[in-house]
């Protein structure tokens, strides 16, 4: 790494296609960065919840590096707007928030779920039953431009990926590092005021480095959720595996 190499492509990109994927045009730098990337709305404007990172073209002297923001893009991702950022939860620190995702509801709400490590710079020396890997919830109603505060939501797993069903349900996969370590599902049935959570995906893996699941609904119903996890031991390198099921229920 140089310091030429960094200032040029360190941060968080997009590049777009205009012909299905035959041809890319040149990379832009965004503020944001998340896993799973950006949504479309149902204006079809692109929406981007992500970690605020510094890119090169936006000053960030009104906003503190690192805060989970939204921006949204109404030309397909070649320029950006930013938005609004969450407000995290009283007397904790900002670098405890990550990889969040949003999802649009019936009526234009936005929700969010985010990524929490509270003692992500001590994993080892946490204490039994401490709950460090989890995620909490962040709400708009204008758009993303107002946040409500975040807010856990008490259960081990992480980090989120939110779909919401034709049948309106609302489903968010994510990874489970604790024994059984594997990937789980939460559901809420009034979109997102509650949630009934830890439904097993499965429980096979043989290791904790696993996870950031990724769904879709499939044109039967069904929802197909891919990962990654080792597949039969310790020894094995991870691989890209899926699971194909159906709503409980």
């Amino acid at each position: 790494m140089t310091d030429e190499n960094v200032s040029s492509h360190a941060g968080s990109w997009v590049r777009t296609s205009g012909d299905g994927g035959l041809s890319w045009g040149e990379a832009v730098s965004v503020e944001v960065s998340s896993p799973h990337g950006p949504i479309q709305l149902a204006c079809d404007d692109l929406f981007y919840f992500g970690k605020h990172v510094l890119s090169k073209e936006a000053a960030v002297s009104d906003m503190e590096t690192g805060g989970i923001t939204a921006l949204r893009s109404s030309d397909g991702g070649t320029s950006w707007e930013r938005l609004g950022s969450v407000p995290i939860i009283p007397g904790t620190e900002i670098d405890e928030y990550h990889e969040p995702h949003a999802v649009e509801l019936p009526g234009g709400r936005i929700l969010g779920l985010i990524r929490r490590d509270p003692n992500h710079r001590d994993y080892h020396n946490r204490q039994p039953g401490q709950t460090d890997f989890t995620m909490c919830q962040s709400v708009s109603d204008d758009g993303g431009r107002t946040w409500s505060v975040a807010e856990p939501l008490g259960f081990h797993g992480s980090p989120p990926h939110l779909l919401l069903h034709s049948s309106g349900v609302l489903l968010c996969s994510y990874g489970y590092r604790e024994e059984p370590f594997g990937v789980r599902i939460m559901l809420s049935r009034d979109v997102g005021e509650s949630w009934e959570y830890d439904y097993i995906l499965r429980d096979d893996g043989p290791h904790p480095d696993l996870g950031y699941p990724s769904s879709v609904e499939l044109g039967d119903g069904s929802i197909l959720t891919m990962y990654y996890q080792r597949p039969s031991s310790v020894v094995d390198k991870c691989a890209l595996l899926w699971s194909r099921w159906e709503l409980p229920e």
